[in-house]
């Protein structure tokens, strides 16, 4: 769920970028999307490397 979130993050953003080249959205709407979607995603990719390494150390305690 968190690769499909994160992924889904980056097609807004793509879209928030034509939106603003090509649909005349303000800059500096623009710019407020693409910084929440940005820290939305560092924190998504956040959530995925602490899942990772939980997974890891779940794999060692088992073996």
């Amino acid at each position: 769920m968190l690769r499909n979130t994160y992924a889904a993050g980056g097609q807004l953003a793509s879209a928030a970028i034509d939106a603003q080249v090509h649909r005349e959205l303000s800059p500096i709407a623009g710019h407020q999307i693409l910084r929440s979607l940005t820290i939305a995603n560092l924190a998504i990719a956040d959530a995925l490397s602490r899942s990772a390494e939980a997974h890891r150390l779940l794999e060692v305690l088992v073996d």
